[in-house]
């Protein structure tokens, strides 16, 4: 574990310390590390979705949190939208667990963009009047998801955490149609 870090930041200094102590180990999950704080293996579940390996990981993330937040915040409210925050990204981080191998670990808030993007894919599939167009929008959010996948695939030498994208995905496309929508906010609909 220490070794692999080594050879992302270069030096230990707190960037460094926060990695360790923050991303999703998932020697930690195995128990073939000791952690570096007895609550470790508890909190890599949430704490690797607010690190980022730099500027522009945590640009490639916030991007398309705007969108399929803002969509997801409108339809189901803030105490909703939190609770599909948190468990995309508890569960995300267990199924990437189980499928990556052991010795990786992992940072970032894909697997909640990933979600959101799968709650809001079954929304607009649940959503779309008649036949014709009701495909349409969920196919273009899955056709982009696996274009974006594809393209991380080639630029990163398949160094990334494709697993956490896919288990978002299905987690908050399952998770999705249990959650029912918000009250209608009496300052958007006045009728």
């Amino acid at each position: 574990m220490q070794a692999m870090l080594r050879g992302w930041v270069g030096s230990p200094d707190m960037r460094a310390r926060l990695l360790v102590a923050g991303a999703f180990w998932n020697d930690l999950m195995t128990g073939t590390a000791h952690p570096a704080f007895a609550a470790q293996p508890v909190t890599m579940f949430v704490s690797h979705g607010f690190l980022h390996f730099g500027l522009l990981h945590l640009a490639a993330n916030i991007v398309p949190l705007a969108v399929f937040g803002t969509a997801a915040l409108w339809r189901v409210g803030t105490a909703r939208f939190l609770a599909l925050w948190f468990a995309t990204m508890v569960a995300a981080a267990a199924l990437y667990g189980l499928a990556d191998e052991a010795g990786s670990a992992m940072v970032g808030a894909s697997g909640v963009v990933y979600g959101l993007a799968g709650a809001v894919t079954v929304w607009l599939w649940q959503d779309r009047p008649g036949r014709r167009w009701r495909a349409a929008a969920p196919l273009l959010i899955l056709a982009l998801a696996i274009a974006v996948n594809g393209a991380l695939w080639v630029w990163l030498a398949g160094n990334f955490a494709w697993q956490l994208h896919l288990a978002g995905f299905a987690v908050g496309a399952a998770l999705a149609p249990w959650i029912g929508r918000a009250a209608p906010d009496a300052a958007r609909d006045p009728g």
